[in-house]
């Protein structure tokens, strides 16, 4: 019976590591920034450091430690953005993962409102004063599409059926 409680502990482990989550960045996508106020539309491959400039605006779109943060930065302090609202489109984040949210949401706009769908996200605000630094900020939030059965699983319920049938039938 000791042989098959470790072979229980060890089959729940290893599905545990097979699922094991990480961040989904957006490194090697092709994704389009609009800003419709100012008539800019462009797309560029998302890659290290910046990946949009438009005026004295920069935009990351794999920020942080995990790759998976959105940073606008702007370079000096203004009385107006210029714009009221700023869309991303063709977010195709690596493993097929889906945007499902958008968090940790740092804005020195005002009435600044995000709402995304599993590919794109829309920023809305009222213009106003920004300073110098990071304009806005936030954490892509992502989920697999689909969640697959590890191909190994089946096999691993069996033989512990198996050995739980043996185990029970030594005993009787």
């Amino acid at each position: 019976m000791n042989t098959f409680k470790t072979l229980a502990v060890s089959a729940v482990v290893a599905a545990a590591a097979a699922t094991a989550s990480h961040a989904a960045t957006l490194t090697g996508d092709e994704v389009t920034l609009t800003i419709a106020d100012i008539g800019f539309s462009e797309s560029t491959t998302v890659g290290a450091g910046v990946d949009f400039v438009v005026g004295s605006v920069s935009w990351d779109l794999d920020a942080g430690a995990d790759g998976n943060e959105l940073i606008v930065d702007t370079d000096g302090s203004f009385a107006g953005f210029g714009a009221t609202s700023f869309e991303l489109t063709g977010l195709d984040f690596s493993g097929g993962e889906i945007l499902v949210g958008f968090s940790d949401i740092f804005s020195q706009m005002a009435d600044t409102v995000v709402t995304f769908t599993a590919d794109s996200l829309l920023v809305t605000f009222i213009d106003g004063p920004v300073d110098d630094g990071v304009t806005f900020s936030g954490v892509f939030d992502t989920r697999p599409t689909a969640v697959p059965l590890p191909a190994g699983l089946p096999m691993i319920a069996s033989g512990l059926a198996l050995l739980g049938f043996l185990g029970r039938r030594r005993k009787a």
